[in-house]
């Protein structure tokens, strides 16, 4: 039997080409998909009010409702102005290198971060500001870590309060000028044999703390409700007993892991905080010091920086 032969005018169906035209459709479903969702994403952000900005980050009204959830308390303005300063913070830490890990801000405010990342974001996201605000603060005054030796003096110092005749009454030595120079000479000594002896290698630096920390006149038993020797580290933590003027006096002049000579520290001695009195001795110890280049106060700075970055809050 001889095989039909079709007309010319009919091909056989190319079924390679078939092939190539229905991948062609699919890619260029597929692009006009994700075009739409491009081109419907700027439509709706178009669309949705602009409540603040910074750093380069417009803050749209969608972003300000999720921040606040179900929270009816918390306004527009303060939850865009956590947003705005998200943005901020962030760009600070980067023209700075500075980092705020995930362990740093729970060892700021707890395990329970956490969980507020979740049921409170506006809360958390306060938090996680404040954490990269902090570590700014302290680059701009100066990063400092170390160890240090401090040697109180002030239980017979008077503090100037309404309380103070009770506290005459409770201690006959209060404001007893001899009584308060014996302490001091004390302290003095007993801090300056302290640092001898590390210098020596007598004891280390962690001993001579254990010894301040124990002593029947200067140490935790003393004085239970004030600081006692140990580590410090300026940037996570606020650090009353160096102050920063201390620091930079003294203890910036040191290379890392020398010890300083013992300084004298005053502390405020009235309610109001117009008057100081000499209260403790203090030796540091440097590991690093950084930042504190500053030429501006933090809160300049910051203000400086809103300006140059175009931080606004619009609600």
């Amino acid at each position: 039997m001889s095989k039909l032969k079709l007309p010319a005018s009919i091909k056989k169906p190319n079924f390679k080409n078939k092939r190539i035209i229905g991948l062609t459709i699919v890619v260029l479903a597929v692009l006009v998909g994700v075009g739409w969702m491009i081109f419907g994403d700027k439509v709706n952000k178009s669309n949705s009010k602009i409540y603040a900005q910074a750093a380069g980050h417009k803050i749209y009204e969608d972003e300000v409702r999720d921040l606040k959830g179900n929270n009816q308390e918390i306004s527009n303005h303060d939850a865009a102005g956590v947003l705005a300063d998200k943005y901020l913070s962030e760009e600070l830490a980067k023209e700075q290198n500075i980092t705020v890990s995930d362990q740093e801000i729970e060892a700021q405010w707890g395990k329970g971060i956490e969980k507020q990342k979740i049921e409170n974001k506006y809360a958390y996201q306060n938090k996680v500001n404040q954490a990269y605000f902090n570590k700014l603060t302290a680059n701009n005054r100066g990063i400092y870590k170390g160890k240090f030796l401090v040697a109180h003096f002030s239980r017979h110092v008077p503090y100037k309060s309404a309380l103070l005749p009770e506290e005459k009454a409770a201690d006959p030595k209060l404001g007893n000028s001899l009584a308060i120079a014996k302490d001091k000479k004390y302290a003095q000594d007993l801090i300056t044999r302290l640092r001898d002896n590390i210098n020596s290698g007598k004891i280390t630096f962690e001993q001579a703390m254990k010894i301040e920390q124990n002593d029947p006149i200067v140490g935790k038993k003393v004085y239970p409700t004030l600081g006692h020797s140990g580590m410090f580290d300026t940037a996570s933590e606020p650090f009353e007993l160096i102050d920063i003027n201390s620091i930079r006096q003294n203890g910036k002049l040191l290379q890392t892991g020398q010890t300083s000579g013992p300084f004298i520290v005053r502390a405020s001695d009235s309610e109001n905080g117009d008057s100081t009195a000499e209260s403790y001795f203090v030796i540091i110890n440097l590991d690093s010091a950084s930042g504190g280049g500053a030429k501006t106060g933090f809160k300049q700075y910051i203000e400086e920086a809103k300006k140059r970055l175009e931080y606004n809050v619009y609600v």
